[in-house]
This record gives C-alpha cells, structure tokens and sequence, in this order.
C-alpha cells in the first residue's frame, strides 16, 4: 500500500520486491520461512521472545544447517554440502598442482633434451637451477664445470671428481 511505502521511506528503508514477472526472485526465502514455520513455529508454543530466538537459533544452527537434508543439494545437509564442496576444491587443488608439476617436469625435460641435442650435459640439476620466463621452466648454471675443464684444460666431469650440490645429483656423480 501507499502508506506502507511512505512509512518505510520515512525511515530509509528500501523495499525490496520482486521483479514484475519474476516469482522466483524470493522462492529461496519464501521456501525458507515456510520450512521455519512449518518445522517449527507451528508445532510448539514460543510464549516469549527471547523463547523463539531460542528456538529459532537452535531450529537453524542444530537441525536446519547441519542434520535436514535438502533436496537442491543433492539430499544432503548444508553443513556436509559444504564439507564436500571444500574437499572437491581441495581435491580440485591439488589435482592443478599435480598438473602443473607435470608441466613443469615436461618443460624442464624439454630443455634438457634441447641442451643434449646441443652437446651440453646438465650435471647439477636442482631448483635453484631452473629458472621460470614467461610461465615457462629455462634451465641456468650449465657452464660451471665446462668453464672449470675449459680454464684447466682438463675433464672435470668425470667419475670420482664431484663438482655440484650432491644431494641433487645423480648417483653416479656422488
């Protein structure tokens, strides 16, 4: 009515209505208040107020939220609808993280095998030696013993001489 409307704006309150044509705007609440009032409201006396906050402060956080199964999510309670939606993002996760290894790896393959089509022989591979550009794995620190065997004249890559961080190398080098 006109005079519910001016008394709202009074106040500052902005009425909040459907679109014309489009019931369902407030399906979800209506559809909730229904519930509250059947499952609820209508089947005990709430003599006071502070017993119906009570009440329904129990009604939702108890029963509603995480025992009463609802049918748009699948038969189940919002509590474990929740709890499946995290473990699906955390499983969501790490499946990503597991992709993006595997890219990583197949980017780091690529660059050794570049490298060996080259004549170049990685010997110390490890974290600090790869190095990202552009979301792609570049490979850094090929030079070391080629530079020592080049100032020394002498092969330093050989069996029984280690020269890299051994935890990285192969079991042969260490």
């Amino acid at each position: 009515s006109a005079a519910f409307r001016q008394l709202l704006a009074r106040h500052g309150i902005v009425q909040s209505l459907s679109r014309p044509r489009q019931c369902w705007d407030n399906a979800v609440a209506e559809s909730f208040f229904a519930t509250l009032k059947t499952e609820l409201v209508y089947r005990q006396p709430l003599p006071t107020r502070s017993a119906a906050r009570q009440a329904v402060f129990e009604y939702i956080e108890v029963f509603y939220n995480r025992q009463r199964s609802h049918s748009t999510i699948g038969f189940v309670s919002p509590a474990q609808y929740e709890r499946l939606f995290l473990n699906r993002a955390a499983i969501e996760a790490a499946y990503e993280s597991a992709r993006e290894a595997v890219r990583l790896a197949v980017g780091v393959a690529g660059a050794l095998q570049y490298a060996h089509k080259q004549g170049i022989i990685h010997r110390d591979l490890k974290p600090d030696n790869i190095l990202m550009q552009e979301g792609q794995p570049l490979l850094g620190d090929f030079g070391i013993a080629l530079a020592v065997s080049n100032a020394g004249g002498a092969r330093v890559t050989q069996t029984g001489l280690s020269l890299g961080t051994p935890q990285y190398m192969s079991p042969e080098q260490a």
